[in-house]
């Protein structure tokens, strides 16, 4: 797989948020010693980077419930986008007693299984969009899964549900290699430029025209 984006917050400026290409979409984020914090613990808190083309891809991320509600949650959102003045996607939230994926377009519970989560415990949390496959891991372990066809493509999101959290070493990687239109040289498609093979297709042309 392919790296499409990798962030560890550690060289940015310590309480202030991210800069761009993150998007602050609601909540307050905060780069702390080196990790991201969303401190509200009363809202749904998104923040957005990522290219809205991306399609299937797996995203990760290093997840640590801090506090607020028993019922609050943390985790990511993959193939996020607005549409109007709503926030749809693909999440996967983790609570200190399930972990759940979503359509985000509505909170619709796509899936649910049970965990044991205590407080200030980092956990990886990973989610991969495939096609209409969702998949999503808990430490590194296939927990959960579903099958939904609403999105395609769309950037990702670090999410809060009235949950103080911590985030750390984001990762996205696409699943399929990048299309790629090759160059065309003589009829054959190149990948990487070859310069013997330029050489010789424009020596070979020109003494063709010469002659």
């Amino acid at each position: 797989m392919s790296v499409l984006l990798q962030e560890t917050f550690d060289a940015y400026t310590p309480a202030t948020p991210p800069p761009a290409p993150w998007m602050v979409l609601f909540g307050i984020w905060l780069v702390e010693d080196g990790i991201l914090s969303q401190n509200d613990e009363a809202v749904h808190a998104h923040i957005r980077t990522g290219s809205i083309l991306w399609k299937d891809y797996v995203v990760e991320a290093d997840v640590q419930l801090v506090s607020g509600i028993v019922g609050g949650g943390a985790g990511v959102i993959a193939r996020a986008k607005r549409v109007g003045v709503k926030e749809v996607g693909y999440a996967l939230v983790l609570y200190r007693t399930i972990l759940k994926l979503y359509d985000v377009d509505g909170w619709i519970p796509l899936a649910t299984v049970a965990v044991n989560i205590q407080p200030l415990e980092w956990h990886r949390l990973k989610l991969g969009v495939d096609g209409s496959s969702i998949k999503g891991w808990l430490d590194n372990e296939l927990l959960i899964q579903a099958t939904d066809e609403k999105y395609t493509e769309g950037q990702i999101d670090l999410f809060t549900s009235s949950q103080h959290s911590h985030f750390d070493n984001i990762l996205v990687s696409a699943i399929a290699p990048l299309e790629v239109t090759l160059p065309m040289i003589g009829g054959i498609a190149v990948a990487v430029v070859d310069v013997a093979l330029i050489l010789y297709y424009i020596a070979t042309h020109i003494s063709s025209v010469r002659e």
